[in-house]
């Protein structure tokens, strides 16, 4: 016989086990309590099973992937001439994709000498 629902209505019934909600853990009172750090899903206040969306777990923390920039509380998808940024926009920009015959002017990704920007994004 198998189980396949939690006693605790608030708890998800997941990968056989009664856990929280996301974003939440239950501390030793049998509190709710907020994960931190951008947690999905946290065990207590400081350790961090999975991560929001568009972030990894890497020495402690929740980074935003490659071509994200954390706005402070979310990750954002940053401008597509950008390969390093500062920021999400197209002026934050600290080194450009050489593939597009980009080359970075200020914090701007600029096209090359003797090309010209496509109008036309797909």
């Amino acid at each position: 016989m198998q189980c396949l629902s939690c006693l605790d209505n608030q708890k998800i019934f997941k990968s056989g086990k009664c856990i929280c909600p996301d974003q939440q853990y239950e501390n030793p009172q049998k509190n709710y309590q907020p994960c931190i750090n951008n947690y999905l899903i946290c065990q207590n206040s400081t350790s961090c099973d999975e991560c929001n969306q568009n972030r990894r777990y890497n020495q402690g923390k929740c980074w935003c992937l490659s071509g994200f920039f954390d706005d402070g509380s979310n990750c954002q998808k940053c401008d597509s001439s950008c390969q390093q940024f500062s920021g999400p926009s197209q002026s934050q920009c600290t080194s450009c994709d050489s593939s597009q015959f980009r080359i970075l002017s200020g914090s701007t990704c600029q096209c090359m000498p003797q090309y010209l920007e496509d109008s036309q994004k797909n």
